[in-house]
C-alpha cells in the first residue's frame, strides 16, 4: 500500500488522540481506479501485476484504452522516452515544449490528436538533454516518414537504449569502471559500449536485472509488463521528484467521525 502523504490540520475534538499522520485521498481516485480495470492484466498471470498497479496509479503509464493495457506488446522508443521523463516529474515541461514546436506549423499542419501532438515535446527533450543525435531528431520529426528510418520512434526500443534513456533522465550517473554486475552476463560484449556504463548503473541499482540464463539481451525487446517492473524498480529515483513518500503498514481498525470544523 503506498500513500501520498500530505500535511493538514486535523481537529483535537475530532478523536480522543491525534494520529501520527494523516492521510488524503485523491480527488481523482475514481478515475485512476477506472484506468486501472485493465481486463487482460486482470484475468492473467502476469508476474507484473503489482507493478502495473502501481506505475498505473501514480499515471507513470496508461493503457491502451477499452480495458486493455497490452502486456506483452513491445514498448516503442517514443513510448520509452515519455515514460522516462514521466518518471522524472517532466510531463509539463514535454507539453510545453510540444505546443511551442507546433505553434510554428502551418494551421493545417498542426497534429492531431493530443497524443501525437505531445510526443513532439517529449522527442524535443530528449534531443535537449542528449539522449538522441541530431540526425535521429530530424528522422523522428520528419512529416513524410521514409518506409524504415534509420532512427524510427514507433520502432521497438531496446533494452540497452531504455537503460540509457532512464539513467540519463533520473540523473542516475554512469558506472565508468568495476562493471562486474555486467561483465557477469554471457552476452556483455554485444552491448554497444557507450551504453555499458549506464546499464551497469541500473544493474547496480537494481532498477533492470538480466532476462534470465546468464544473459542481458542488450539488443532484445522492453514488452509493456517489463516496463511496469522496471518503474517500480525505480522508486527511490523516482519518489523524491514528485514528493511522494513510500510507506508500508497494517490498518489495525477503521473509525468513523463527523468532522463540523468551521460549522460544516
Amino acid at each position: 500500500l503506498f500513500l501520498l502523504l500530505s500535511s493538514i490540520p486535523y481537529p483535537a475534538s475530532a478523536v480522543n488522540s491525534i494520529p501520527a499522520l494523516i492521510f488524503e485521498g485523491t480527488e481523482d481516485a475514481k478515475a485512476i481506479l477506472a484506468n486501472l480495470d485493465y481486463n487482460d492484466v486482470r484475468h492473467s498471470n502476469s508476474w507484473a501485476k503489482n507493478a502495473v498497479w502501481e506505475t498505473g496509479a501514480l499515471e507513470l503509464m496508461k493503457g491502451y484504452g477499452e480495458k486493455r493495457f497490452g502486456l506483452n506488446e513491445r514498448l516503442s522508443v517514443e513510448e520509452a522516452l515519455v515514460i522516462a521523463y514521466n518518471m522524472a516529474g517532466r510531463e509539463a515541461e514535454a507539453q510545453l515544449a510540444a505546443e511551442a514546436l507546433d505553434l510554428q506549423r502551418q494551421e493545417e499542419d498542426r497534429k492531431t490528436p493530443a497524443e501525437r501532438m505531445w510526443a513532439d515535446g517529449y522527442i524535443q527533450l530528449a534531443f535537449n538533454d542528449g539522449l538522441i543525435t541530431q540526425d535521429q531528431y530530424n528522422d523522428a520529426m520528419q512529416t513524410d516518414r521514409p518506409a524504415l528510418p534509420a532512427f524510427d520512434r514507433y520502432g521497438p526500443v531496446t533494452r540497452e537504449d531504455m537503460a540509457f534513456y532512464l539513467a540519463k533522465v533520473l540523473e542516475i550517473n554512469p558506472v565508468n569502471s568495476q562493471t562486474h554486475i555486467f561483465n557477469g552476463y554471457r552476452d556483455w560484449a554485444e552491448a554497444n559500449p557507450h551504453r555499458i556504463p549506464y546499464i551497469e548503473a541500473l544493474l547496480q541499482n537494481r532498477v533492470m536485472s538480466g532476462s534470465g540464463n546468464g544473459y542481458f539481451r542488450p539488443k532484445g525487446n522492453v514488452t509493456r509488463e517489463q516496463a511496469a517492473q522496471i518503474i517500480q524498480n525505480a522508486s527511490p529515483f523516482i519518489f523524491p521528484k514528485h514528493n511522494i513518500e513510500k510507506l508500508k503498514g497494517t490498518i489495525e481498525g477503521i473509525n468513523k467521525y463527523t468532522d463540523r470544523t468551521d460549522g460544516r
